[in-house]
């Protein structure tokens, strides 16, 4: 999952910045297609990737095991360890090591399992039974928090966190463009979004970018108007720079109560750092902090994703002055290394010992 890469590698960057961190993973790419060796170093962390044996049954052993037998050669005496709670061969990992060495272990909670697309219930239950093992959380909402640490261990709260970006583009040739960037679905409001442009008046474009099942309605919507453009999957510096020379950055996702403080749209904290306006629909927590600097599309339906590019529109000025403003707050409260020195405060204070990762 791209964003979930992108957010696990901020959280290295900034954790590194003050205490060492071995980071045991796949390759985030494909060996054969891509002519990597390694990833470079990020200040004091290591990285160490496994190899994997591409069969249903085998893959999950042989990372259980290759990764038992790394944390054993690496693990020092005020080691930590933190894991993606939603990846079950990862618990197989960390209560191994619980167990054999007494290594703290804490759950780094993105999302409810029971959210995630396409997967199977039994997966979901066999996940809500892992969470007792954890010495504490790491949740992004409150919500999350509420479900997963049923036993009321020790938690840290923190919605996300953002790095500066120095993209800039040079292609001018869909200029002025609204963009859109991130998993192409019907639920996350992409045909919505379609219909809302379509309504708009004027030499604009709507640029697209991601992957996901509803990219033919996007490529039946580039037929039909001129002025959409689909990019494609683009390297994440290519997003950064094309969200840094929008009109604005569109967060379509329909609004869905249920889901409403379980998830942060870690699109729109991008959005916002790009320092351009941002359209979104309604997320409660995000807009109690950000509400008065972005332009609300309310709960995201064809009317509503089109006034609010129009709003845009007609004060243009305005809205680069409130994008602006967002973008300080943001950074403020949410840059990479304020955040990362706020959780390592917390595992030290739960641990009562320094921490490495």
């Amino acid at each position: 999952n791209p964003s979930n890469q992108n957010f696990h590698s901020l959280l290295i960057d900034g954790l590194s910045q003050t205490t060492p961190v071995d980071v045991i993973s796949a390759r985030p790419y494909s060996h054969k297609q891509q002519k990597i060796g390694y990833y470079p170093p990020m200040h004091q962390a290591n990285f160490h990737y496994l190899g994997l044996m591409n069969a249903p049954i085998l893959k999950p052993i042989s990372i259980v095991k290759q990764a038992v037998k790394w944390i054993e050669n690496i693990r020092k005496k005020d080691s930590i360890i933190l894991v993606d709670s939603l990846n079950l061969t990862l618990f197989e990992v960390v209560k191994h090591c619980k167990n054999k060495w007494q290594i703290p272990v804490f759950a780094l909670v993105t999302d409810l399992a029971e959210n995630m697309s396409s997967v199977p219930n039994r997966y979901k239950q066999k996940m809500q039974k892992t969470y007792a093992l954890y010495d504490g959380f790491l949740c992004l909402t409150e919500g999350i928090n509420s479900k997963v640490n049923l036993l009321n261990k020790p938690f840290h709260i923190f919605h996300g966190l953002v790095k500066e970006s120095r993209a800039q583009s040079n292609d001018k040739s869909y200029s002025p463009y609204f963009f859109f960037a991130g998993a192409i679905y019907r639920r996350y409001g992409i045909i919505a979004l379609l219909e809302a442009f379509s309504l708009i008046q004027g030499d604009y474009q709507l640029l697209i970018a991601g992957q996901g099942p509803d990219v033919p309605y996007v490529l039946e919507a580039c037929e039909n108007d001129a002025r959409i453009h689909y990019l494609g999957v683009l390297p994440r510096s290519e997003v950064l720079a094309y969200e840094a020379a929008s009109l604005a950055n569109i967060n379509p996702r329909l609004f869905d109560v249920s889901l409403d403080q379980y998830s942060i749209p870690s699109k729109l904290l991008e959005y916002l750092a790009s320092g351009r306006p941002t359209i979104t629909t309604h997320h409660t927590l995000l807009l109690e902090e950000f509400g008065d600097y972005v332009i609300h599309a309310k709960e995201g339906d064809t009317v509503d994703l089109a006034e609010a590019m129009v709003a845009l529109l007609k004060n243009e000025e305005h809205y680069n002055q409130l994008a602006k403003k967002a973008k300080e707050i943001l950074f403020a409260h949410y840059d990479y290394q304020v955040v990362s020195q706020k959780i390592i405060d917390y595992l030290t204070s739960v641990t009562k010992m320094d921490s490495s990762f």
